[in-house]
């Protein structure tokens, strides 16, 4: 085979040349529309970027307040806590006093029921006392009628003997 000739090879050259130069011009093309592509892309992504960098601000900050309000109310319930402890501790140690005037007032009480009980019961032995004495009375009172009706009757059978007899039946009045 001969090698060929230069001026046979140039059509064949410019045709592959021209080839070559279409594919270039559309790789080019393809490449020129694909970086546009990745332009928008990398702009639409920086956009996003940005709004996420906001978005995470935004949530630092709003943490931030949330621990703020977490510490508060910590604090608050703490405090809470030990002020209700000390109202509840002043509660039961003015329930426990008023508990312990309330027993003494309650002895004191005690102590006068007993004296009025006593008392009671004294007057008692003494109206019993004073009743037996008056039931006592009373029967020599019965005792000293039983015997003046008895001197009565007596004194009056006497005056009815039959010497008076004639008289009538009326008594005696007065010599």
């Amino acid at each position: 085979m001969t090698p060929p000739s230069n001026n046979a090879a140039a059509p064949h050259i410019e045709t592959v040349e021209a080839r070559l130069d279409g594919r270039i011009s559309s790789m080019e093309a393809t490449f020129a529309a694909f970086v546009q592509l990745m332009d928008e892309r990398h702009r639409a992504s920086e956009a996003r970027m940005d709004r996420m960098e906001a978005m995470i601000a935004e949530i630092r900050a709003s943490v931030a307040s949330l621990r703020v309000t977490i510490v508060i109310t910590g604090i608050s319930s703490v405090l809470a806590a030990t002020f209700g402890i000390a109202a509840l501790n002043a509660n039961m140690q003015s329930n426990m006093l008023a508990a312990l005037t309330g027993g003494k007032e309650m002895q004191a009480l005690y102590m006068e029921v007993k004296q009025q009980t006593d008392e009671n019961r004294r007057l008692v032995g003494e109206a019993r006392q004073q009743a037996e004495a008056t039931a006592e009375l009373a029967k020599e009172i019965r005792r000293q009628a039983d015997a003046t009706n008895a001197l009565i009757l007596q004194a009056q059978s006497k005056r009815t003997t039959p010497a008076n007899a004639d008289r009538g039946s009326k008594p005696a009045r007065g010599k």
